[in-house]
């Protein structure tokens, strides 16, 4: 843990919250690190910055994913449309670090980050974040789809198509081995799906449970995106099948513009497009996403235990755990 901030907003300005983080990150980047004991000189690199897109808006001080330049790595200009903002398919200009210090789209922009004063890649070192914009994004969305159209009963969907899905998921949950930290529940409670189980739906069951039940082009549109995300975060596969994942991705984005329409080409989906280029830069898509920091946060709230000065509770318990884990390691390495 670096920092902590407690509050009952979110900090109104990010350059002065981290602003003693940047002043070490420069140091230490510029530097590096002396180990005078066994007389080493590390190198210090800043690989990647991990967060959702609000807060990499606040990070980066630009426009959030529901403006018009809302994306982050290319310069597609989005519209409009039943009151969300959605982003059309094709090629379109990506950004790279200079056209972004240089403001080449200046509506893209809100101000000047803090990060911009460190020697790092202010589009590579700060990837899309696959645990909220794959699994609790564009998954949920996808099953949210389904549930709207079987209730208008429109592209051959109707309430019997869920049900059925609804009753192979029943039989998964009572064969959903320990592997899984958790079993995946019903449709019908899609809005309360943790991550975990949105990646198992997504990558496990999905592909055996909707076939012979979804309508054929959602099934097969559903399948490039199970099978575009299982070679991204598969060890070997990823660097391997890199350039097919971009055409298998590309293909979910025509397919689901079909399927369901330009107006549902939101953020999330239209940032699909860009996984890959983030996966070949970091590795697999389990390297650069949330979960272990997500998790860590459950156990920053346990150790908070009222509701005054809960930075100071917080930091407080993990310098304890940390003065604690010291003193093991010590008697360990006596013993």
């Amino acid at each position: 843990v670096v920092g902590i901030y407690g509050g009952e907003v979110k900090p109104s300005d990010f350059n002065d919250m981290s602003a003693t983080l940047i002043t070490e990150l420069q140091e230490l980047l510029t530097v590096g690190i002396n180990v005078d004991k066994y007389h080493l000189h590390l190198t210090v690199k800043l690989v990647a910055v991990i967060c959702d897109a609000p807060a990499r808006s606040n990070v980066k001080y630009i426009v959030g994913h529901n403006g018009i330049a809302g994306c982050d790595k290319c310069q597609v200009l989005g519209t409009r449309m039943g009151g969300r903002m959605t982003f059309p398919n094709g090629e379109h200009d990506l950004r790279s670090d200079v056209t972004f210090r240089c403001r080449s789209q200046s509506i893209h922009h809100r101000g000047r980050s803090s990060f911009e004063n460190l020697p790092v890649d202010m589009i590579k070192c700060f990837p899309c974040e696959p645990m909220h914009m794959i699994y609790l994004g564009v998954t949920k969305k996808i099953v949210s789809l389904w549930k709207e159209l079987a209730l208008k009963r429109l592209n051959r969907m109707d309430q019997s198509i869920i049900a059925s899905i609804n009753d192979a998921l029943d039989l998964c949950r009572q064969h959903t081995t320990c592997d899984f930290q958790r079993k995946c529940r019903s449709l019908n409670e899609v809005s309360v799906w943790k991550a975990t189980e949105c990646r198992l739906f997504l990558l496990y069951l999905g592909p055996v449970v909707l076939q012979n039940r979804l309508p054929l082009s959602m099934y097969r549109n559903f399948q490039s995106l199970s099978l575009s995300i299982y070679l991204l975060s598969h060890p070997k596969f990823h660097s391997i099948f890199a350039n097919s994942v971009r055409v298998y991705i590309n293909n979910f984005l025509l397919g689901y513009e079909r399927c369901y329409g330009t107006e549902h080409l939101i953020y999330n989906v239209h940032s699909l497009k860009h996984i890959a280029d983030d996966v070949m830069e970091h590795g697999t898509l389990e390297s650069f996403a949330a979960f272990p920091f997500e998790s860590y946060m459950r156990k920053i709230r346990r150790s908070v235990h009222c509701g005054f000065a809960v930075a100071k509770q917080a930091a407080q318990r993990y310098a304890e755990e940390v003065y604690f884990q010291s003193i093991l390691n010590q008697d360990m390495a006596d013993n």
